[in-house]
């Protein structure tokens, strides 16, 4: 008669009991299922040359010669071998081979095999060929309940495209399954890949690895910590550090995911792309990077930072676009969708932007708004020309205006079809006005006081500039000038057409281009 067990509520005593109860059970086993517990297959000998029993020990028999053994629909073949009837063990020397099944051989000089448990630990040369897929190594443990091989002293599988080695393995045999640990490489005619940990499939050829990893090709070399590599297809998904690096450029995301053939990269989170030749980071939520075409696209919350020196430009846009010449430096880039930038010396507006690294020149399209100190700029368009990382030219072209303020409700400004802007040092020393030049500014005495507003038009004008405000105006043919004393200026006067003070949209520090 069984008594119910008692199981206490305090975990450790939980435990305990569970342990009882466990034991309990598997005494009772036995008795409820005795052919579960079966004496175990015996090995039997099929066939040898030569037998002779040990006169030390009358249960081992000595074979030799064409020897052959069958244990459990396995057959073991072997040149010589010393069989003890009693443990059920094997002793195998000389050309020993296991023939699992019609796939599956194990291969080696030396064997040990236990009838009983059903565990075959192989020496010296040591290769389990499974199809087209084998392992060699020193030493090798197979067990046959499982179907799992383990080795520890180093090991190498090769198949119809790829080697593999490391310090530690096993296979699993069921699901054709490889687990690699310590100093793991993979080499493939196209790339050289080590990892700490990686698992591979022998049928579908898919490499998974779960520790530092590197993979090192022609194209480029890729590291991350978690991912897989589908060496058939040349597919792959890296996460945890990823970074795909090419000459100058550098690909960083928390997910990328990697095509081979076609040379194309997709990033998910976090993504960056660095060009070290150019100084350059573009960075967003989501990257498609095309190796062959020298061409990324970055949106979801981009930003691209240009640094140079002490200070550094930064652009954000809803989607930016750079292609990168032969040896993987950029060479331009686009920006477009509510594009705006910072930079101390310079900050922007507009609806599209382009770079080009070569000409050094930026253009600015859609309502393009340009701001430096005091003065606003704006145009139909407007282009910058950089010299050593600072603006040299800038022209606005078509409904071209530059204001700057005068006080907390004065503005000086300057009107043209077309504005030129010559700088030094990144200061605005002198002023091309050409076709329809107006201006509107206020005229103040040596001790600052305002005396008057003149406002005056020409065919064309050139302006110079000291200290940043305006020292000589030259009006080029037809011109007409009038001076409004600062009391008596006419409502309206104190305005071009087309004015507009954008101050509120300005950028004052970098995390300003992300609100529009």
């Amino acid at each position: 008669m069984l008594k119910t067990l008692f199981i206490p509520a305090n975990s450790q005593q939980r435990g305990r009991s569970f342990q009882l109860l466990s034991c309990f059970i598997l005494m009772l086993l036995p008795l409820l299922h005795p052919e579960a517990f079966a004496q175990q297959k015996r090995v039997n000998l099929v066939q040898a040359d030569v037998m002779s029993y040990d006169k030390r020990d009358q249960d081992v028999r000595q074979v030799h010669g064409r020897v052959v053994f069958e244990h459990d629909s396995a057959f073991l073949y072997c040149d010589s071998a010393a069989f003890n009837e009693r443990s059920n063990h094997v002793e195998a020397y000389g050309n020993v081979r296991i023939r699992i099944n019609d796939t599956v051989n194990l291969y080696g000089k030396e064997l040990f095999y236990d009838g009983q448990t059903r565990v075959a630990d192989m020496r010296r040369d040591v290769r389990l060929v499974d199809g087209r897929t084998v392992l060699e190594t020193p030493m090798l443990s197979f067990d046959r309940n499982t179907r799992i091989a383990r080795y520890q002293a180093g090991g190498r599988i090769s198949d119809a495209q790829n080697v593999l080695t490391s310090d530690q393995g096993s296979y699993f045999m069921p699901i054709k399954r490889f687990f690699f640990k310590s100093n793991v490489k993979l080499v493939n005619p196209r790339y050289t890949m080590t990892s700490d940990t990686l698992q591979y499939h022998t049928v579908s050829g898919v490499a998974d690895f779960m520790g530092p990893t590197t993979i090192v090709s022609d194209e480029n070399v890729i590291t991350c910590r978690q991912g897989w590599y589908d060496t058939q297809l040349d597919l792959s998904s890296f996460s945890r550090g990823a970074r795909l690096s090419n000459q100058n450029r550098n690909i960083f995301s928390d997910s990328l995911f990697y095509n081979r053939n076609l040379g194309e990269g997709r990033g998910f989170h976090n993504t960056l792309i660095t060009d070290t030749s150019r100084q350059v980071l573009i960075s967003g939520h989501y990257a498609l990077y095309q190796e062959l075409e020298g061409y990324a696209l970055v949106t979801d919350s981009t930003l691209a930072r240009f640094f140079d020196g002490p200070d550094t430009l930064y652009i954000h846009a809803d989607t930016l676009e750079a292609w990168f010449d032969t040896t993987n430096a950029l060479i331009r880039m686009e920006a477009y969708y509510q594009v705006k930038y910072f930079r101390t010396d310079i900050q922007g507006l507009c609806d599209s932007l382009t770079y080009l690294a070569t000409d050094s020149m930026i253009i600015m399209l859609g309502s393009p708004v340009i701001w430096s100190e005091d003065k606003q700029m704006f145009a139909d368009t407007i282009r910058i020309w950089l010299e050593q990382g600072r603006v040299h030219e800038m022209e606005l072209h078509a409904q071209a205006m530059i204001i700057s303020m005068d006080g907390l409700t004065r503005y000086n400004q300057l009107k043209g079809k077309h504005i030129m802007g010559y700088f030094v040092e990144n200061e605005l020393v002198r002023m091309k006005i050409e076709g329809n030049a107006e201006t509107v500014y206020y005229i103040r005495e040596d001790n600052g006081r305002i005396i008057g507003l003149n406002r005056a038009v020409a065919s064309d004008m050139n302006i110079r500039l000291v200290d940043r405000e305006i020292k000589e105006i030259v009006y080029i043919r037809e011109p007409s000038a009038i001076l409004h004393p600062i009391d008596q200026v006419p409502a309206g006067e104190d305005r071009l057409s087309g004015f507009q003070w954008l101050g509120h949209r300005r950028p004052k520090r970098p995390i300003d281009v992300f609100y529009w």
